[in-house]
């Protein structure tokens, strides 16, 4: 018995390393899906090579932010707790855990060490592919396609072929590089529908630019989406509890589309935001089986829950009533970095497209709202 378990670590370890990196590796450009997923291309996001190991951002195998509808995920989520730097990744399978501090990785259940550890880079851990996939009960594949190398990972819900993913993709993959392209670039896209707005100062640099909203029953949250999802671009969607259980129609809609859910918290103290928060982690799990990716609290109990591990949203902007789209997206002009929080009430959802317009036609960069990144 002992003889099989050390062939099998044996086997593993072979598995891990069996495909050897690309002699031009950095020449490449790397894509990554998820099931049926292309998720979209960054710098500092793509899989990257490292000693002959492949890796992948963690949030690859975080079902909150890899973009994949809900009925075709990986079943796993990730969690980063940047205070004691370690990363969680787990499903029913169990969990394993990354200390960046002490190189190790481990099953937080038996104990047991595995031998490639997290690796940050660009602040954003990395983690390997081949020893998490191995671990989760998922499967990857690594495709060799026109516009690159599509690094495909895959869980049991899937059922679309590699060639026929290719082939429905290719698209979505010339799209990917198109935008790639562009953001490292210093030209101007073409023109879509409207014509461009001429840029208000000679920068050609973006500003990253998260949104928030913050669902309390105005009415037009759906609305909100209808407009996000006509321009591509993702949000964090923030609900108490109740609102959780009034709106759930279109909180499973958020999550197959995409978006980010988190949690709307307004305790009158911690212990009373720390009940709010187990209550609707729990209507969260038992609607969708997903943990809420960041929560919105009072600015006094945000240092005690990002000690606790939870991401809290902290907002640098929030979109006024009765400011033209126009002149709220010239005055985000002067932060490095924006998170603009927006209602969902009927006059902000009325302003939303023509904001949403307004921001990337002035160099906002808006990005899919990710809990590293937050």
């Amino acid at each position: 018995m002992k003889h099989a378990r050390l062939f099998r670590s044996i086997a593993f370890l072979l598995a891990l390393t069996l495909l050897p990196a690309p002699a031009h590796a950095v020449e490449q450009i790397y894509f990554t899906a998820v099931n049926i997923t292309i998720m979209p291309l960054t710098a500092d996001t793509m899989p990257v090579w490292i000693d002959g190991v492949l890796y992948v951002p963690y949030t690859v195998f975080d079902d909150h932010s890899n973009g994949a509808p809900q009925w075709m995920n990986l079943g796993a989520y990730g969690s980063y707790n940047t205070t004691k730097q370690t990363v969680s990744l787990y499903n029913r399978q169990g969990t394993m855990m990354f200390d960046l501090v002490e190189d190790t990785c481990y099953d937080l259940n038996s104990g047991r060490t595995y031998p490639s550890p997290a690796i940050t880079r660009n602040k954003i851990p990395f983690v390997p592919v081949g020893q998490v996939c191995s671990f989760l009960g998922l499967t990857y594949s690594y495709l060799t396609v026109p516009q690159g190398i599509l690094v495909r990972i895959k869980s049991s819900s899937n059922s679309l072929s590699d060639a026929d993913l290719i082939d429905t993709g290719k698209d979505t993959l010339n799209n990917r590089l198109w935008e790639y392209n562009n953001q490292n670039s210093a030209y101007t896209p073409p023109a879509t529908d409207s014509p461009p707005l001429p840029p208000e100062n000679n920068s050609p640099e973006t500003i990253p630019l998260y949104l928030g909203v913050r669902c309390e029953g105005g009415g037009s949250a759906a609305a909100l989406v209808n407009s996000f999802d006509a321009q591509s671009v993702r949000g964090l969607f923030f609900f108490s509890p109740e609102q959780l259980e009034a709106q759930d129609d279109l909180v499973r809609r958020l999550l197959a589309t995409g978006h980010s859910v988190g949690l709307l918290l307004n305790g009158g103290t911690l212990d009373e935001s720390r009940e709010q928060l187990a209550r609707g982690e729990g209507i969260l799990r038992e609607m969708a089986c997903v943990r809420p990716s960041a929560l919105l609290c009072p600015e006094d109990q945000r240092k005690p829950l990002e000690e606790e591990g939870w991401v809290c949203w902290r907002e640098t902007a929030s979109v006024r009533p009765g400011v033209s789209a126009q002149e709220q997206a010239r005055s985000l002009r002067n932060q490095e970095l924006v998170r603009l929080t927006l209602d969902d009430s009927t006059e902000t959802a009325s302003i939303a497209g023509s904001l949403l317009y307004q921001l990337k036609n002035r160099q906002f960069d808006i990005r899919i709202p990710m809990e590293t990144r937050l």
